[in-house]
């Protein structure tokens, strides 16, 4: 079978919250897997430039999966605004 994969990227505060985010994706069979990894970020927040420290994945969906995907990481993300 060669089904279209796309891939979704999103920050997270922390490892342990990347990878239980990752696990429960796979676990339900919304990604096919979730490469995780250490990153500085620089954004705006507040009206202030922020830099900090923080965690990503890369994560490998079915693009008919998507909408899904993003509303189960929106539903459990502790950032008020999550970057998907």
């Amino acid at each position: 079978m060669n089904e279209k994969v796309s891939t979704v990227l999103v920050t997270y505060p922390d490892e342990q919250t990347a990878r239980m985010i990752s696990k429960s994706l796979v676990d339900r069979r919304l990604a096919a897997c979730s490469n995780i990894f250490p990153i500085e970020s620089i954004y705006r927040w507040d009206g202030e430039v922020k830099e900090s420290s923080e965690y990503a994945s890369l994560i490998m969906i079915r693009p008919k999966d998507f909408s899904l995907v993003e509303e189960f990481i929106r539903d459990i993300h502790p950032y008020e605004v999550p970057c998907i």
